[in-house]
């Protein structure tokens, strides 16, 4: 996936340009054919490594198309999350058979019966044409998370190393077909084919990390509408959303040990509406949600500022209300905050509740998220001394690696005597 497009430049905008007509004098321009390389070049984001055009005719999409899914169950939910994606515009039924190959033999099963098939005496490559094959190969010259294209008119073939790579490839292909295929209702029920030019597509990632961050905090977002987020990264090819959990509007998050963080903290948000949380078994279907499509969810704590939700839920984890410099005289703003300030807030580094606190609520987020990372925050604290703060620091790290996750925060974190992992 190559370095001439930043992984944040998302959809491109079209412009229709009016070209003079003949009683201008001019001479309008032939339609010009879609090839592989012009139609990558304006669809797919970010561009692949390689991309290389064939003078052969397109792969079309039809009502005669199956899709096979050749190799693990795994397989089998990419080729099925592409017919899914395609079915609702096109009206095509695209069938998906799992195969599961040998060198001489092939085995087919009817994903719409369940039934397996006698071994077929046909190598794969022989099955029926037109038809989309999505196959794992360990073998495959795609590194992790790479992913080849192979477009012919009878055979559009997904190869890749591991799933993830291959639905990386799924995600190119649905670039490369016309804009609404993916519509609730699409003028395409009226088109006659809806082609991809023949070549070969190769890819593989130039980040390994290829990351969101979706403030849930300052403004609450639904379920689906987190859900909606996950189905955009995935169309660009993005492996990571970091979720803010919490912040001084908000606790967003359903942590057992301390309901009133989302009982108070949660009810509240920038401009005061009424908020909201994420119940356990909400985030695991956040989570669960993400991982089909190949996103690891890295939660957020941010701490020790940004924290007037939980303080505001329990006031003992503070230290002082005061906050001289900030809002000006007087006290920062009792209980639930709405506004948009930062830095005058923070759990008091010199209380055992506070790590207590810090370790209960990690050790929930840490069973709920399969994940390695658990993010702390760490930034835009201006009530705590430079030490108050590293050893805030280092005490949440250990209790972070207590529960088997690595520790992630914002760069001021650096201030800490942190481990290498970190």
């Amino acid at each position: 996936m190559s370095h001439r497009i930043r992984w944040w430049a998302l959809p491109l905008m079209s412009f229709v340009v009016a070209a003079p007509s003949r009683a201008q004098g001019v001479t309008p321009l032939a339609p010009v054919s879609p090839s592989l390389a012009n139609l990558q070049a304006h669809r797919v984001v970010p561009l692949p490594v390689s991309v290389i055009g064939a003078s052969t005719p397109p792969f079309v999409l039809s009502a005669t198309t199956m899709i096979i899914a050749d190799g693990s169950a795994e397989v089998a939910r990419s080729a099925e999350f592409l017919a899914r994606v395609l079915r609702k515009s096109t009206g095509f039924a695209l069938p998906v058979s799992r195969t599961r190959s040998t060198r001489s033999t092939t085995q087919t099963e009817n994903r719409q019966s369940g039934r397996v098939s006698p071994a077929s005496t046909q190598p794969l490559p022989n099955l029926p044409t037109n038809v989309i094959v999505l196959r794992v190969n360990a073998s495959a010259a795609s590194k992790d998370e790479g992913y080849t294209i192979d477009i012919t008119s009878d055979t559009l073939r997904i190869t890749a190393a591991n799933p993830a790579g291959l639905f990386f490839g799924v995600a190119t292909l649905r670039q490369l077909l016309p804009f609404g295929i993916e519509a609730e209702q699409s003028a395409l029920r009226l088109m006659t084919t809806v082609a991809v030019p023949a070549g070969r597509i190769t890819d593989q990632p130039r980040f390994a990390w290829r990351g969101s961050m979706l403030d849930v905090a300052r403004h609450f977002f639904t379920v689906d509408e987190v859900k909606q987020h996950i189905d955009v990264l995935a169309l660009y090819k993005f492996n990571t959303l970091h979720l803010h959990l919490t912040d001084d509007q908000g606790w967003r998050i359903q942590i057992a040990g301390w309901p009133k963080l989302t009982r108070v903290g949660g009810s509240s948000e920038v401009g005061g509406g009424p908020g909201g949380f994420y119940t356990k078994v909400d985030y695991a279907n956040i989570v669960q949600y993400a991982a089909a499509r190949y996103i690891t969810i890295v939660p957020e704590i941010d701490m020790p500022g940004h924290t007037n939700a939980a303080i505001a839920a329990y006031p003992g984890l503070g230290c002082s209300r005061a906050t001289p410099g900030i809002f000006g005289p007087g006290t920062q703003p009792a209980g639930v905050y709405t506004g948009i300030r930062v830095g005058w807030s923070a759990l008091c580094a010199n209380k055992e509740l506070t790590y207590e606190f810090v370790d209960g609520v990690v050790r929930e987020l840490a069973a709920m998220t399969p994940g390695k990372y658990i993010h702390i925050g760490g930034d835009e604290v201006e009530v705590l001394t430079r030490e108050q703060y590293a050893r805030f620091v280092e005490r949440a790290e250990r209790i972070v690696n207590k529960y088997g996750k690595t520790m992630i925060g914002w760069e001021e974190v650096g201030k800490a005597k942190l481990r290498p992992t970190s």
